[in-house]
């Protein structure tokens, strides 16, 4: 909430849209979901989208995400797959409880000119009010103990995160109407 009115893209509006799963499918179904209604459906240019996972953690034992990052590669370049920190790639409800990396999809909404001079990637995560985070994909495959002690959940969950906040920074930069926000492109017309 401190943030709020601050910046272009904190709005006193916020609404978290999302989906869980207990084990019914998990980092490849997730992946392939997100990148299929976003391209497929929405329409999203794909050489606008950056997506991030997990760098991992050595001082506290925290592995890099290989899992997601093998599965995005079937979707997007390597060069669009960035490695996040702890600190924006893993979700923790507290210093104990289910916990598990990250993987952000961020929409570069800049024009194409400044597209061109300043590589996106350098802004994912750097509180550009153009580069927004619309996606998060939270894989909890951990179940912390006291003193970081990561054990395996005995079943892993994903939770798929929309900041719908972040939606509509990214179809303010488009000529839409709220309603058409929600539309997928066939039903615009």
């Amino acid at each position: 909430m401190e943030e709020v009115g601050v910046d272009t893209y904190h709005h006193t509006m916020f609404e978290m849209l999302g989906n869980w799963s207990f084990g019914d499918y998990f980092k490849p179904e997730a992946i392939a979901w997100s990148w299929e209604l976003l391209t497929a459906v929405y329409k999203i240019d794909k050489d606008k989208i950056y997506v991030t996972v997990f760098e991992g953690d050595e001082k506290e034992g925290l592995p890099f995400d290989q899992e997601a990052y093998d599965e995005w590669s079937k979707w997007i370049t390597p060069e669009r797959i960035l490695k996040g920190n702890k600190k924006d790639n893993f979700w923790e409800m507290g210093d104990t409880g289910p916990c598990g990396p990250c993987s952000e999809i961020h929409v570069d909404c800049r024009a194409d000119e400044e597209r061109k001079n300043v590589d996106g990637k350098t802004l994912v995560n750097a509180d550009h009010p153009q580069v927004i985070e619309i996606w998060n994909n939270v894989f909890i495959q951990f179940n912390r103990k006291k003193m970081a002690a990561w054990n395996p959940c005995l079943q892993s969950m994903w939770i798929q995160e929309w900041v719908l906040k972040d939606w509509f920074g990214y179809y303010k930069t488009r000529p839409a109407t709220m309603i058409q926000m929600f539309l997928p492109e066939p039903l615009r017309k």
